[in-house]
C-alpha cells in the first residue's frame, strides 16, 4: 500500500545531481527530509536501484514533528570510474540510477518504546520497525528521485589521461627518490629497507581502504536484498491472513445456514407428527361415535 509523499518534504524534490570530476575527490549529494506535521512522528527508508554504487547514510531513521534529517549519498570510488568509462564509450549518461524515498507515520506504541531506549539501540529498533510493517504501519508513502550526472567531455578526457599517464611532477619526485636511495654512496642498506617497508605499508593501507569500501557496499547490497525478502514475506503473510479470514467467514456462513436448515427440518417433522396424531385421534373418536 503506497501513496505520494505529502507530510514529508524532500529537498531536492525530483532529481539528485552529481558533478563528476576526474580527480580523487568524493562525489556526493545531500537529501534533506523534513517532517511537516505538528504531532506525528515519521520514519523514512531510502532504497536505490544501484546498491553497490552508492553509500547512503543514514538510509533509514525517525524524524520527530517539525524536525529535519540530512542524508548523505556518496558514489563509491570504483563506481565513478565505471560511470565515466561508460559515458566515454557511449556518449550517454547512465539514466537507470534511481532512488526511492519511503515514509510512514509511526504508531504511538512504537514511539513510546523508541523514546525509552538508548540511542545506541535506535538503529536495531528502526530495522525491526521496517521488517514488521504490518504491525506498526497503516500506509507507506513514497517518492522516486532520478539521478543526473554532470561533468561533460572535459572530465572524461582528463580522467582518461590521468589513467594513461602519471602526473609528471609526481613521477619526477619518485624517480629522484629512487635514484637517491640506489645510487648515493651514503645510502645505507637500512635506508633502502626502510623505504621498501614504507612502500609496502602504503600499498597495504590502500588495499585496506579499498577492501573497507567494497565491504560496506556489499553490506548495503545484502541489507537491500534482505529488506526486499522481508517485504515479500510480509505481503505473503498478509495475503495468507486475508485468505484465512475469508475462509473463516465462509465457514461461519455455511454453519449458520446448516443450523437454520436443521431448525427448519425439526419444525417440519414436529408439524407432521402433530398432524398424524390429530388424524389418529380424530379417527378414533369418529369410530366411537358410530
Amino acid at each position: 500500500m503506497s501513496a505520494p509523499l505529502t507530510s514529508l518534504t524532500i529537498d531536492p524534490p525530483e532529481e539528485l545531481c552529481f558533478n563528476l570530476t576526474s580527480d580523487d575527490s568524493q562525489q556526493e549529494c545531500t537529501i534533506r527530509l523534513t517532517n511537516n506535521t505538528e504531532n506525528m512522528v515519521q520514519s523514512f527508508k531510502i532504497k536505490t536501484t544501484k546498491p553497490k554504487r552508492y553509500l547512503v547514510r543514514p538510509n533509514q531513521g525517525i524524524i520527530m514533528p517539525g524536525e529535519s534529517e540530512k542524508v548523505m549519498i556518496v558514489i563509491l570510488g570504483p563506481e565513478k570510474a565505471i560511470i565515466l568509462d561508460d559515458y566515454a564509450k557511449t556518449g550517454v549518461w547512465d539514466d537507470s540510477n534511481k532512488f526511492l524515498v519511503q515514509s510512514t507515520v509511526v504508531e504511538d506504541s512504537f514511539v513510546d518504546e523508541f523514546k525509552g531506549t538508548l540511542p545506541k539501540d535506535h538503529p536495531s529498533m528502526i530495522n525491526y520497525l521496517w521488517s514488521d510493517q504490518t504491525k506498526y504501519f497503516k500506509e507507506i508513502k513514497q517518492k522516486k528521485l532520478r539521478v543526473k550526472f554532470l561533468g561533460g567531455e572535459k572530465a572524461i578526457k582528463m580522467s582518461m589521461e590521468n589513467r594513461q599517464q602519471p602526473d609528471r611532477s609526481t613521477l619526477n619526485r619518485f624517480s629522484s627518490a629512487i635514484s637517491n636511495l640506489t645510487s648515493s654512496k651514503e645510502t645505507s642498506t637500512g635506508d633502502v629497507k626502510l623505504w621498501s617497508e614504507v612502500k609496502d605499508l602504503k600499498k597495504r593501507y590502500e588495499d585496506l581502504v579499498a577492501y573497507t569500501v567494497n565491504l560496506t557496499a556489499e553490506r548495503d547490497s545484502l541489507q537491500h536484498n534482505l529488506d526486499t525478502a522481508k517485504e515479500n514475506l510480509n505481503r505473503e503473510i498478509s495475503y495468507k491472513r486475508g485468505l484465512e479470514n475469508q475462509l473463516a467467514s465462509n465457514s461461519a456462513q455455511i454453519k449458520g445456514k446448516a443450523q437454520k436448515n436443521k431448525r427448519d427440518g425439526v419444525g417440519l417433522i414436529y408439524v407432521l407428527i402433530l398432524a398424524a396424531l390429530s388424524f389418529l385421534i380424530g379417527s378414533y373418536f369418529g369410530k366411537k361415535v358410530q
